[in-house]
Order: C-alpha cells, then structure tokens, then sequence
C-alpha cells in the first residue's frame, strides 16, 4: 500500500514546485508526462525537495539502480568499472537528471483515471528501471482521489518457484517450516477480475484496466450466473476471480465452459486476506465457484508432480503460507505448461518487440529457461537503446527541415507539401510532422510503442542512417 500512496505523493510534490499544469480527467498521467519532458537549461530544485525525492527513489529499490545512475552520469556501464558504479549514488546526479530519473520511475507504472478513480498498473517501462517496489504493487490497485483511499486492493505481483531471489526454494522451505497455516490451491489459466462495492457503486475492473473485453465478458456472467452475489456485494471487500471463458482462451483449452471462480477476498480496513475456509463459506453463501484446494503434504511431492505427470495438463498451483510474521505466496506450474507456453529458442528482436507491444512478454518471461530470458533481457535494453536513438534522429531531422525549408515556429500550411514529398521515404514522418506542428517533442514520441512493423523500419533506416552494420531485427529464429 505506501508505495502507491508515496509515489502519487511525491508526483504532487514535483508538480507543485514545477508549477505543472494538467487535466482534471488525466491527473497523474499528465503530471508524470510533464516530469518528464522538463528541459534541462537552467534547470534546479529545492534542497528540501531533492531530499525528498532522493529518499523516495531509495524507497522504491529500482532493479537496476546503479545502470541508471551511471548511465544518466553519460558512464558506458558495460565499459565502466564495477566499482566506480556500484559507488554510485543519487547525489552524484544534477538536479535535472535526478528529476529525469524520478521520471522514469514513475513511469513504470500506468495511470488510469476514471472519475475520481485512479487505476495503477506496472508498465513496459519495467525493462528500463528494471522490477521495483512500486511495480510490484501496482497490479490493478484502484484509489479514490477525493479521500486517497483504496477502493480495490487484488494480489501484489508473485512470482513462480525460484524465479526471484524471494521464492528460492530455501526460503519457501524455510517458510514452510514457521508456517501457521499453508493452502494449496489450482492455478487457472484466465484473466484477473477484481470486484468491489464502493459506496454502492460496483467497481470492476482488471489489472491494467476499467474497460476490457474481460469485463464485458464476467459482466454478462455475473449478471446471468452468479447474479446472487451481483445483486448482494458486500462493502468493505475486494473479491478477486479467475475469468475462464472461450473467448479469452490463454494457453490452455476449457473447452466451453464459461466461469469465474473466487480466488481471494481481502478486507479493505486491514488489507487481510481471508482462508480459504472461510472463501469456501463465503462462496457457498453467495452461490459461487471456487477454485479446488489440494491438501499441502511435502512441497516435493508438488514439485515432482509438476515434472512427471503429462496426463492432467493444468497451468499449475498457487501456494499461500501464513506464519506469524507474513502472509506469502507464489505459484508452481506444470512442466507441460511450460511447455505449451514457452519460447522454446532464443527469440528474435522482431518477436521480443511484439511481445512488449502485446504486453505478454512479463507472461513469457515467467516460463522462459534462464538463457532465454538472459537473452530477452538483453534485446529489451537494445528496444530502449533504439528508442533513444529514434529520438535523437527525430531532433536533428527536424532542426534541418527547419533550416532547409527556412521554418519560423511552427510549420506553415504552405509548406506542409513541400515536407511531405521530403519525408515520403522517411519511416519517422509522423513524429516529425507533429513536432513541426508543436504537438509534441522527440521526448515524448514513443510513449506508446510504434506497431511492430513501424519499429522494424525505422530500426533498419536508423541502422542505415547511422551506419550500424549489425541487423538482429530478423536474425534468430524461433519454434
């Protein structure tokens, strides 16, 4: 909860001292967009909000921390000594490049507004910074604006057996040996959808949004198959369900069934989550499904079930342990899932970009062998690399139509065709066209990734332009 709240805090903080404008309907987002594309010239902070800012990004633990701080220094960290970077700190950045970095952190995460609801959802933007704090938090949070309160409170992010450092099977067996209670419960293979009652009001939404096919599709269930609970939510919950349904077919196939089986209940007040018994009660008062729970003997047992059985394909489980000093979770999933759902050779730069711009590659990379992942990694640096170069060659592109076709301010209608035969060839037209138009800047150009084939073309015109022989656009195959 206080990574959200002290990130809308600190976003509040910078604006004010800015002075930075934004719409009633957009808050958030266009402050965080305005952070970002302050300009350097002359350019300071106050002592007290530097602090300020400084603490929150320690707050936060950015994955990549000390890439950023070296890499925002103008230090090459693949040619730069490990010592000197990991001697790096906040305080070694100006005033505008640590408001800079503020920015990209803040952008890992998305913001959106319905009314007085705020909606917050990691980002691609994850790739840069790497994993935070923050990023982990903001899977389908929903806050009221007007009081700062939560209205919907779903899962934090958690992760697959010794995938991070926190789910180690050392760790989850040292857990396991404290625990008070543990639940074992099936893992479907659907879309979240999280539920309140607010004011009266039902919210619903997914992770990342309040609009969605997903919605549309459990609206029609809720109100025709679970249309007691519908028409009786309790207030003062957040009731989270797994969307299984064949127009929202994921991996695996349930044929025709059309369902929403409650996962979780969590209690708004104290953030708690409720049993599973107590799931089990509440989903037979209020005439729901649920998801099947497995009795917890030896986590081995689960792990060699995973591996060895190929007969009953599920996507696998999900392990809760609550000891006396915390409530954890983390999932197992069948080999055969893996192997239905995994890149099986080390992709292409092309299928990592369609991945990031489908928004699936956080899916993919939970399942990819760490080689694989290593290598998806990299191309992902190399995608934001290539952004970063896009940009540069938008800025220069511009400054000489300006000089070639003698532009005062913004482009002038009797010259539109003129820069349009110019740049009939050119893959970043559209970005150079609006910024001569004043609607935008390079800075702000790739907020939302170009499709998949825009960036292949301007990815082999940048090659070109800037003499870089190496193509890995198309260079890797995959099964």
């Amino acid at each position: 909860m206080k990574y959200i709240l002290d990130t809308l805090n600190i976003i509040d903080k910078v604006a004010s001292e800015l002075n930075l404008s934004y719409s009633k309907e957009n808050k958030y987002s266009d402050l965080v967009q305005g952070i970002y594309i302050v300009e350097e010239n002359g350019f300071n902070i106050s002592v007290d909000l530097r602090k300020s800012i400084e603490e929150y990004l320690v707050l936060v633990e950015n994955e990549k921390e000390k890439e950023l701080i070296a890499k925002f220094n103008g230090l090459v960290v693949e040619e730069t000594d490990k010592e000197i970077i990991s001697n790096l700190s906040y305080s070694d950045l100006s005033d505008w490049k640590l408001v800079h970095l503020l920015a990209v952190t803040l952008r890992t995460i998305s913001y959106t507004q319905k009314g007085n609801l705020l909606l917050v959802k990691y980002s691609n933007n994850i790739w840069v910074t790497g994993w935070n704090k923050l990023a982990k938090q903001s899977r389908g949070k929903v806050i009221d604006l007007n009081t700062m309160t939560y209205v919907s409170y779903p899962f934090n992010k958690f992760y697959n057996l010794n995938e991070v450092e926190e789910t180690k099977e050392e760790r989850v067996l040292d857990l396991l040996s404290k625990a008070k209670e543990v639940y074992v419960t099936d893992k479907k293979d659907g879309s979240a959808i999280i539920v309140t009652n607010y004011n009266g009001n039902i919210i619903m939404n997914t992770n990342g949004s309040f609009d969605s096919v997903q919605i549309s599709l459990a609206q029609k269930l809720f109100e025709n198959k679970y249309s007691y609970f519908y028409n009786n939510i309790p207030e003062g919950y957040t009731f989270i369900f797994e969307l299984i349904h064949p127009d929202n077919r994921i991996v695996l196939d349930y044929g025709k069934e059309k369902s929403l089986y409650l996962l979780a209940i969590r209690e708004l007040d104290t953030l708690k989550m409720k049993t599973y018994p107590e799931l089990l009660s509440f989903a037979k008062k209020y005439k729901l499904d649920i998801t099947e729970s497995f009795e917890y003997t030896d986590l081995f047992d689960f792990v060699e079930k995973a591996v060895n059985d190929t007969e009953n394909i599920k996507e696998g489980w999900v392990f809760r342990i609550i000891t006396d000093e915390e409530d954890f979770m983390f999932k197992l999933k069948y080999q055969e899932y893996f192997k239905l759902a995994r890149i099986k050779n080390i992709p292409s730069l092309k299928k990592v970009y369609s991945l990031l711009v489908s928004n699936t590659i956080d899916d993919v990379m939970s399942v990819a062998e760490s080689s694989i992942k290593d290598a998806i990694n990299r191309d992902i640096t190399e995608i934001y690399d290539y952004i970063e170069k896009f940009k540069i060659i938008i800025s220069e592109e511009v400054e000489e139509i300006k000089e070639k076709f003698e532009i005062k301010g913004i482009l002038e209608k009797d010259k539109i065709k003129l820069v349009l035969d110019y740049l009939k060839e050119n893959p970043f037209m559209s970005y150079i066209l609006r910024e001569l138009k004043g609607g935008m800047t390079s800075a702000t150009a790739f907020d939302r990734l170009p499709s998949l084939n825009n960036f292949g073309n301007m990815y082999k015109y940048t090659n070109k332009k800037l003499g870089i022989e190496e193509d890995n656009w198309e260079s890797r195959e995959i099964l």
